[in-house]
């Protein structure tokens, strides 16, 4: 087998071994994340491979990663907005990785079957955690990236569950892992990925019905039956339905620190609108007396915990629109697949965790989490290549 031949099958195992640490381990998807990277980059030194994207996400990318360059350069701090540039191309790595190796849709489908049971074991983990009276579980993860995780894991599980083309014990995996991981995130208390969990069941129930009522009633049925079960299980725990309740209450005191960073963000975003301050540079800047005040008492200060305004107020105003472009194309494009009977499943997959993606994004600084930013663009990935083999 020729050299080329040999890591381009190193990288479909790779690939493989990412879905099949994604549920569990941090540490695995950072070490099979640089793996990966530092494999396609061999294979692409030994002979360069092309990368079939689009035109629209192309300039999307292009738009989006100029525009965090021109911040860089302007910067307060050139060396760490660099730094932090490098790092979110990298992130993005594995999506081009996938796109330009993975061809065959077997791969795709292998891929999702060992993400089912990374997300099984890690959610198994984190109800036993929660069963024993752990507070916030995380199961081997840590809190929030397994929240992150399981908002991203939850998608993929709902479509390939309910999909009839798959095998039916397969599909009690999917379903089964679904369940376990909603049920374990009850137990996580991570507010944001409640939310997103909420409207990725409602958006695929409603989306299925209007794909093909009579096909995906029962899928339907079933997944809100699920959120029924959960939504009893919220009003008759107390501990639980005092944090629900807490989403809303502004003078809690999460949700308070919250608004100040926010309204900081705002503050230095209109100060800074054209260019910003540079990425990676808004948690080290001189704050005035009341902003010391508000901000560096909250001990969790260092972003501001929304995606939007920490890019915009960083990158300026061209950094906050081509953000929202970005994924914009994203979305645009699965609508326009889901609309094909041979493009839906994978198509309705990135759509859905694109949505909760943005959800949470909301309320916390994901784009700077690298274990949600790897398993989110290798999904992503894997959706393209799927939607890209079944015209």
């Amino acid at each position: 087998m020729p050299a080329v031949d040999r890591l381009d099958t190193a990288i479909k195992y790779l690939v493989l071994a990412f879905a099949a640490v994604m549920g569990f381990s941090r540490g695995g998807i950072h070490t099979v994340a640089w793996l990966l990277i530092v494999t396609a980059v061999l294979r692409f030194c030994w002979r360069p491979f092309p990368v079939p994207l689009d035109k629209e996400l192309k300039r999307a990318l292009l738009l989006f990663f100029g525009a965090l360059t021109i911040a860089s350069l302007f910067s307060g701090d050139i060396a760490a907005s660099v730094k932090f540039l490098g790092l979110s191309v990298v992130k993005i790595l594995p999506f081009f990785i996938v796109i330009a190796v993975v061809k065959e849709q077997n791969v795709v489908e292998q891929a999702t079957v060992l993400m089912a049971g990374s997300m099984l074991v890690g959610a198994a983990i984190a109800t036993w955690q929660g069963l024993h009276g752990m507070h916030r579980v995380g199961g081997t993860l840590g809190t929030m990236d397994f929240a992150g995780i399981v908002g991203l894991l939850v998608p993929v599980l709902l479509v390939k569950g309910f999909e009839e083309t798959t095998g039916k014990k397969v599909r009690i995996l999917y379903i089964i892992a679904a369940a376990v991981a909603m049920t374990a995130m009850m137990f996580n208390g991570t507010r944001a990925v409640w939310v997103t969990l909420a409207v990725t069941c409602i958006l695929f129930v409603t989306i299925s019905l209007i794909i093909n009522w009579r096909k995906n009633r029962q899928a339907a049925v079933m997944v809100c039956a699920l959120l029924l079960i959960i939504v009893l299980a919220f009003i008759n725990t107390p501990s639980l339905n005092h944090r629900l309740h807490t989403i809303t209450d502004t003078k809690f005191k999460s949700n308070h620190e919250r608004i100040l960073m926010w309204r900081y963000a705002i503050d230095v975003f209109t100060d800074h609108w054209l260019l910003g301050v540079g990425p990676a540079t808004l948690p080290t800047l001189p704050l005035s007396p009341e902003e010391e005040v508000r901000l560096r008492q909250n001990p969790t200060y260092g972003h501001v915990h929304n995606n939007l305004l920490q890019i915009a107020a960083e990158s300026g105003i061209a950094g906050g629109l081509a953000y929202l472009f970005l994924f914009y194309t994203i979305l645009k494009t699965t609508v326009r697949k889901m609309r094909q009977a041979a493009t839906q499943s994978w198509a309705m997959i990135a759509f859905l965790c694109t949505t909760d993606y943005l959800i949470h994004g909301m309320f916390d600084y994901t784009f700077n989490i690298p274990t949600i930013m790897y398993s989110f663009w290798l999904i992503i990935g894997l959706a393209y290549v799927s939607m890209s083999q079944e015209h």
